[in-house]
Order: structure tokens, then sequence, then C-alpha cells
């Protein structure tokens, strides 16, 4: 795993003051390639470029090169990322990793409900509204569980209603 340099920063603080407050003396004063080598990881860890936040225009050049109207496998691939774009989920929130289990806090299908006028859509039919469940989640610090919902845009080129409704 890698670590932020301001983590080992913090870490070697945290020693530091702990041997201190043993009476045990600063154990890095003899040791002052520790800060030259922290400084040198950080001047190596800001070389890396800073992850972008996914834009609407990046929605819209993922969805030309897919046809989620003609092929199941496009039409998965656009829900997902619609949903998880529209409802700002976690990773984890949308797809199961090999660590956790299906039952932890992975989106499934029972948990997307398609509406109409307010009343779950069954059947073929025009939704204006999908619904989402998250049973778990790693902001959810009371294990409260959430409801969130989203109605049909104007823009049907990015609207999250009309993605789920493709793949239903």
């Amino acid at each position: 795993k890698r670590w932020a340099p301001s983590a080992l920063k913090l870490r070697i603080a945290a020693t530091r003051a702990r041997h201190v407050a043993l009476g045990y003396g600063d154990p890095f004063r003899q040791l002052p390639r520790v800060y030259i080598a922290l400084e040198a990881y950080k001047r190596l860890k800001e070389g890396m470029p800073r992850r972008r936040p996914v834009t609407p225009e990046m929605l819209r050049w993922l969805k030309s090169r897919l046809a989620p109207s003609r092929s199941h496998n496009d039409a998965v691939i656009w829900a997902a990322l619609s949903l998880g774009f529209f409802f700002l989920l976690h990773a984890s929130e949308l797809v199961k990793s090999d660590a956790a289990s299906l039952a932890d806090s992975c989106l499934r299908g029972t948990d997307v409900r398609l509406r109409a006028n307010g009343q779950d859509l069954r059947g073929p039919g025009e939704a204006d509204e999908v619904v989402i469940h998250i049973r778990g989640s790693k902001v959810d610090q009371l294990n409260r569980r959430e409801v969130r919902n989203h109605f049909r845009a104007e823009d049907r080129d990015l609207c999250v209603v009309q993605a789920v409704q493709d793949y239903a």
C-alpha cells in the first residue's frame, strides 16, 4: 500500500511524540536522512497526476461509443455508469468487489425500481422516476440505509431514468 506523504509525516511525528512522552528522547535526532527521504517521497508523489472528476461531457463521449438501445451489454454498462454518476455512488456501492459479500452494500437489481406517476412500473411503460435503495455504504455511519430518487430529465441523452429503462 502506498502511503500519502502527509500520513508518513504524521506517523513519524506520532512516534517521536510517544518516545519523548515516555522519556526516551527524540528517536530521529541522529537520523536526518529520514526527513530527506520524506521530502524526496513527497516530490515523487506530487509528480503523479491528480484524479479528475467525471463530467457530463465525458459521459456524452462514452455514450457516443456505446449502443445501449441495440446491445444488452452496452445497456448494462450505460445503466451502471449513469447510476454511479447521478446518484454519486462509491465504486463499492455500485459493483461487487472480491472482498465484500453481495449482501454488504453492492447495488442489486431488486434495489433499483422504475416508477410512473409515483407507482412502481410493472411491465412496459414510460417511467418518469428511478428509485434506488442503498443497503449499506461507507458514509452511512448509522446504518440507516438510504432511498434516493431521480426524475426523468429533459435531455434524454444523459437521463438516468432512460438508461435504466433501456437496460430493463
